[in-house]
């Protein structure tokens, strides 16, 4: 029984032996049989010539036919290295040092370029490397096609991340505008160490791919100019937009300071070509002041418009570097125009007289301190253009009166000058001594130089009464006389006001000192008064007006009548509100 149970198993392997061993293969090739692993589009060269090239043959029958697989005749990766170059670099992708070279590439034959086990090769990659790159807006182009290796030695490198070059030499390879930039004079610093300082590699949700949105990216490391924008009352708009810092600065390389892309004052004009409106005025047309102008303002002649305007943020009005006043008439304070005297001498305005100050003087009045100094102290502005101008001295060809501009008459002429506005009659004025050309008008000892307001007698006037009126001469003697008739009577009459309303007024101006107000404006006030109120705003010595007048037609009237009367009179407009003003020597 012991020697059936002996022979039994050697009796079943001799009867079974065809059911585990090929038929005899001498005199075929292995791919009579394994002709699949070989019918692809790409196909191992060394499967091609020989597959004794990598495997063991094995005799002439094939011992086991459940097997699949021959053996290798050198291990791996020592069995790809007798064809391909051994990893020597300092960076070796693991599957390649691990010898798992099968991890990515088929031995025999693939559908894929470089035998590769899956397509395209990002797939591949993806197996291994956990990408973020599918949800994101915009991808670089090679991710997008799938192209990893395009930048990435998928075998080995001397660069961090097995990139093929070192960075930003790999992206000029690309990026010829990139590249040329990297000939400028100046480089910015993330530039020229790491393109990936600012841009995503693989895929952003920002344009340009990069990390982050503008200017925030920027704030990343100039914290200080963030800074400056968060504490300021007064920050430059382009800052804000989509481009950020780069609606300025080269990001790159540039051959101008601070990475302007380009000379300064033409990188301004290049947005201040155009009136352009804000939120809070209306910015006017720089480049065309400048370039109309026979006299360009020597600071931005010289050096550009960052010596009186800072490019990003201020807490002065305009973005202005240093405090200037924004309105049309000031408190006389040389403390109010720092900007001004940090180019010029304060003496300017300081000094009523002196020699040495400014030129702008009658005989050794300084007429500057004359303007700028006193309860109706004008701005610099006023009267000149602080840019550019037609005018001689950056005088202003127009001064505006709220929406209502007067052409602004001024003269050089030998060694002074004359000057005509809305603001006075011509005025002249001489550097020479003795100083016989007064600045100041020569006071009227009557006012019968100038016809007399006539309004004609009616009973509806706000008296009620006839227009009589009590003249200075008058009240000396202790009697009234009747208004005489104007030569040129005004064939309407002006109707009882409704002082309530508020759409007329008549303003009257007048650049002579207040106490010689009444003197000179007697003929016209005590006529107005029988019409509105007079009064004297608290903050302008040198206005009164009249008024309100509802009604514009008969506003106009006024106006019409007082220039047919000889008086230098303006007609304004705020809106639906009109007033008149009238000017006197």
């Amino acid at each position: 029984m012991k020697k059936l149970l002996l022979i039994l198993p050697i009796l079943i392997f001799y009867f079974n032996y065809k059911s585990f061993c090929q038929t005899d293969v001498a005199g075929k090739s292995c791919t009579d049989c394994h002709a699949n692993l070989i019918k692809q589009p790409v196909v191992h060269a060394a499967a091609e010539d020989a597959c004794d090239n990598c495997h063991v043959p094995n005799g002439d029958k094939h011992p086991q036919a459940g097997v699949k697989g021959f053996s290798l005749s050198e291990k791996m990766p020592d069995l790809c290295f007798i064809c391909h170059d051994e990893n020597t670099k300092k960076h070796i992708h693991p599957p390649a040092e691990e010898g798992e070279c099968l991890i990515c590439h088929s031995p025999h034959g693939s559908a894929n370029k470089s035998l590769l086990v899956n397509a395209p090769p990002s797939a591949l990659c993806a197996e291994c490397h956990d990408l973020d790159m599918t949800n994101k807006r915009i991808k670089h182009k090679p991710v997008e096609e799938g192209n990893c290796q395009l930048c990435h030695d998928p075998h080995q490198s001397d660069f961090s991340n097995y990139l093929k070059e070192e960075k930003p030499k790999l992206c000029m390879d690309c990026h010829a505008k990139v590249k040329l930039e990297a000939g400028l004079k100046n480089l910015h610093p993330p530039f020229d160490d790491d393109c990936a300082n600012c841009h995503e590699t693989h895929s952003s949700d920002n344009k340009k791919l990069l990390i982050s949105k503008m200017p925030g990216l920027c704030f990343e490391c100039h914290d200080e100019i963030q800074a400056k924008i968060e504490n300021s009352s007064v920050v430059h708009g382009i800052i804000n937009d989509a481009k950020g810092c780069a609606n300025c600065h080269s990001p790159h390389a540039s051959n101008f300071d601070k990475f302007l892309l380009r000379e300064e004052k033409e990188l301004c004009l290049e947005c201040h070509n155009k009136t352009i409106k804000t939120q809070t005025r209306t910015i006017p047309n720089i480049n065309k002041m400048l370039k109309k102008g026979n006299s360009v303002h020597g600071a931005i002649e010289n050096d550009g418009c960052v010596v009186c305007h800072n490019p990003h943020a201020s807490n002065n009005p305009l973005l202005l570097v240093e405090p200037f006043p924004s309105g049309r008439y000031t408190n006389g304070n040389s403390e109010d125009f720092e900007l001004c005297f940090s180019c010029h001498d304060s003496g300017l305005m300081d000094n009523e007289y002196g020699t040495t100050d400014t030129n702008f003087r009658n005989g050794n009045e300084n007429l500057h301190f004359f303007h700028l100094k006193g309860a109706n102290a004008r701005n610099c502005n006023l009267c000149h253009n602080v840019h550019g101008s037609v005018n001689k001295h950056l005088i202003a060809d127009k001064v505006r009166f709220g929406n209502w501009e007067m052409p602004v008459k001024f003269k050089v002429e030998g060694n002074g000058g004359s000057c005509n506005t809305g603001c006075h009659a011509e005025r002249k004025y001489s550097r020479d001594a003795p100083n016989v050309v007064k600045p100041k008008p020569v006071r009227r000892t009557t006012l019968t130089a100038r016809k007399p307001l006539s309004i004609p007698k009616k009973t509806d006037t706000l008296s009620g009464k006839g227009a009589s009126v009590e003249t200075p001469a008058a009240r000396k003697a202790g009697t009234t006389r009747e208004k005489p008739a104007a030569k040129k009577t005004p064939k309407y009459n002006v109707p009882q006001p409704d002082i309530k309303g508020v759409n007329y007024r008549v303003q009257f101006y007048t650049s002579i000192k207040p106490v010689n107000i009444n003197k000179r404006m007697v003929d016209v006030v005590a006529k107005f008064s029988k019409y509105g109120i007079i009064n004297q705003p608290e903050n302008n010595l040198y206005k009164y007006q009249v008024g309100p007048f509802t009604n514009k037609r008969e506003g106009k009237k006024i106006f019409e009548s007082l220039k047919a009367m000889g008086y230098q009179v303006m007609l304004l407009e705020y809106n639906d509100n009109r007033r008149v003003r009238i000017l006197l020597p």
